[in-house]
């Protein structure tokens, strides 16, 4: 980025978003910056989720993965193993996340500016969170993150 004249440290934060705030928010900890501006951008196409590079960006795919990625990577796959270890690990079951998700959506519906309150306000219930669809058991809609396309930046210091 051209634009950014002063820059004296940078730092690359692959995959999500809060493990680049958590790597900027450590690099500020350790002395590395004084402020630290985080750039993310995300993509994804319509109809196709994760989408972007490589062969699942192609517009033919074949052999094995033809199952797959034409939809785009199938992160929900990566998170429902995720959360099946958590349950055996914790001795916990779905449903008992279901109070933790209800606060999570209630917390972000606080935020004007949030996606929640400008695009889906609605509260989910107990038996909204419980009934929903799996897709990736033990994962259910409600467990998983959003399609977005969008860019985020943040200043810490």
């Amino acid at each position: 980025m051209p634009e950014l004249k002063n820059v004296k440290f940078t730092i690359y934060a692959p995959t999500c978003m809060a493990n680049c705030v958590v790597v900027a928010a450590e690099s500020v900890a350790r002395g590395l910056t004084h402020t630290c501006l985080v750039l993310k951008g995300w993509h994804n196409f319509e109809g196709r989720y994760y989408v972007g590079q490589g062969v699942a960006a192609a517009d033919r795919v074949s052999g094995r993965q033809k199952w797959t990625l034409p939809w785009g990577t199938v992160a929900v796959y990566q998170t429902a193993m995720q959360f099946q270890r958590y349950l055996w690990k914790y001795h916990k079951t779905h449903d008992m996340m279901a109070n933790f998700v209800i606060n999570s959506r209630k917390n972000g519906l606080l935020m004007p500016e949030g996606y929640f309150a400008q695009h889906r306000p609605e509260m989910i219930t107990r038996d909204d969170y419980v009934n929903a669809r799996w897709i990736a058991k033990p994962a259910n809609l409600f467990d998983n993150d959003m399609p977005i396309l969008c860019g985020g930046a943040f200043s810490l210091h």
